[in-house]
Parts: C-alpha cells; sequence; structure tokens
C-alpha cells in the first residue's frame, strides 16, 4: 500500500457505514482518499441499538479489474443469480 494511504489524518467528521455480504468495490480515482480517511468497524447489538465495538486502520487493498466484475455478473446470471 502507498506510504500516503497509512498516513491517518484525524478528520472531524460524520461516517456512513455501509452493509452488504460482501466487498465494496470502488473506482480507483477514489482509493486513496477513502483508505486514508476510513476505517474498518465492527458493530454489536447493545440494548437494542447497534454500537461500535471496534475501530481498525485499512490494513489490505485488493485490486480487482472491471472485466472480474463483469465476467462475474454474466456467471451469476448464468447460474440464476
Amino acid at each position: 500500500m502507498p506510504a500516503s494511504v497509512k498516513e491517518k489524518t484525524v478528520h472531524k467528521t460524520k461516517y456512513a457505514m455501509l452493509k452488504g455480504y460482501g466487498t465494496l468495490a470502488i473506482p480507483m480515482d477514489l482509493l486513496e482518499e477513502i483508505a486514508r480517511r476510513s476505517y474498518m468497524v465492527n458493530t454489536t447489538y447493545t440494548d437494542s441499538q447497534e454500537v461500535l465495538s471496534s475501530v481498525e486502520e485499512v490494513t489490505n487493498v485488493q485490486l480487482i479489474d472491471h472485466a472480474d466484475i463483469e465476467a462475474c455478473k454474466v456467471q451469476m446470471r448464468l447460474e440464476g443469480k
């Protein structure tokens, strides 16, 4: 990972938690900014509310090609998914 991705600056901002079963794929032109300013979080339910239970730095970025995404979509359609 480029050194600039690891240098985290404190930003007093709101964060959105994107959820789903899988891994979020983001455009390359946004990668460095997102990785630098984002966190990996886990949540638990306490008193019927979802609360943060852990916060960690982003430690791994895996690159995939658009062709891989399109091939997977085709395969999913063939499998009726």
